[in-house]
């Protein structure tokens, strides 16, 4: 399965989301005013385009991380950054698989805090 992400088409705000049983994929939020051509960016627009960048680069580490770790393979996380907090939100088997995603969230570089959205299931 390919993990890879693609930036979608210049001029859209997106919202990056790992899935950790499915891949990534980006979701489109409203689009910023266009741009005029031969106007530089401003210093807003460009902080706004930075921090964007560095959620994505959160969201895809975490969720890197999360995949990478053998007990969590399988499981049904989402991973979401908006502003450097990142959101883990899903399925997983057991609670030590719930605080092992935290305590992965909570310890990777860039993040801010960390939303717990997770829900063991109940066997």
């Amino acid at each position: 399965m390919d993990r890879r992400l693609t930036k979608p088409g210049a001029g859209k705000l997106v919202r990056w989301a790992f899935l950790i049983g499915g891949g990534a994929r980006a979701v489109a939020a409203p689009a910023p005013a266009p741009e005029v051509p031969g106007q530089a960016q401003t210093p807003a627009a460009a902080a706004a385009e930075q921090a964007r960048e560095r959620d994505a680069a959160v969201t895809v580490k975490v969720g890197a991380q999360i995949q990478g770790q053998d007990e969590l393979r399988g499981t049904d996380i989402r991973v979401w950054t908006d502003n450097g907090i990142v959101t883990l939100q899903g399925l997983v088997r057991s609670e030590a698989d719930r605080q092992r995603a935290l305590e992965i969230a909570r310890t990777t570089t860039g993040v801010v805090s960390v939303a717990d959205k997770l829900v063991v299931m109940q066997r």
